[in-house]
């Protein structure tokens, strides 16, 4: 599902695209999404 959600919230971008996380939730670091190196690898 969260693969899924990215890729409609990716390919609905028509001129710009941001992509953020958040570094911490609740005071603690928070995980990095699990495609977060796959969309850096791919704009890269």
């Amino acid at each position: 599902e969260e693969r899924r959600l990215m890729y409609v919230a990716i390919t609905r971008a028509e001129k710009y695209l941001f992509i953020s996380r958040t570094a911490f939730r609740r005071g603690q670091q928070a995980r990095k999404s699990r495609f977060w190196k796959e969309i850096q690898d791919a704009l890269n």
